[in-house]
């Protein structure tokens, strides 16, 4: 197969974020480089859906992020329940960047688990959390993208 067939070569070069994955031609930096920066846009992307908590909680509003705007209604049963998952949501995005610095390629399920969770709250607050659906989004293509391939 031509090196440049598999759609994940396309967006990543010969880069593969797990360790026995690494090509012998490939420098073992350039692959500490690539899991580091998405290591670190993982982190950022957790903490940006930590903001949700405070908000839904109501707690506080930070930022541009205002109770009137917020859906559902912070303070209420359901809002708590939806602070709870922007919650978790940013501890999934934590625990797949550091799997994604181990080379552990669960991190894609990770990463998946913690966008589904977030879906129908980002959406529903799409007018303020409009970048959200967009990272999200790519999220989700490069863990589709970047799947291991089974010789089976």
């Amino acid at each position: 197969m031509n090196s440049m067939n598999r759609p994940d070569e396309f967006f990543l070069g010969q880069v593969d974020l797990e360790p026995n994955a690494v090509q012998s031609d490939q420098p073992a930096t350039r692959t500490r480089i690539v899991r580091s920066a998405a290591a670190v846009l993982l982190t950022a992307h957790g903490v940006v859906h930590l903001l949700g908590v405070p908000l839904q909680w109501k707690l506080a509003e930070l930022g541009d992020l205002r109770y009137a705007d917020a859906y559902p209604a912070p303070g209420t049963p359901a809002g708590i329940v939806a602070g709870a998952l922007w919650l978790l949501a940013g501890v999934l995005f934590f625990a797949g960047a550091a799997l994604v610095v181990r080379g552990d390629g669960r991190w894609r399920t990770v990463v998946l688990l913690a966008a589904a969770v977030l879906s129908p709250l980002v959406i529903a607050n799409a007018s303020t959390a409009m970048g959200g659906v967009v990272v999200d989004a790519a999220l989700v293509i490069a863990c589709l993208v970047t799947r291991r391939r089974r010789p089976w």
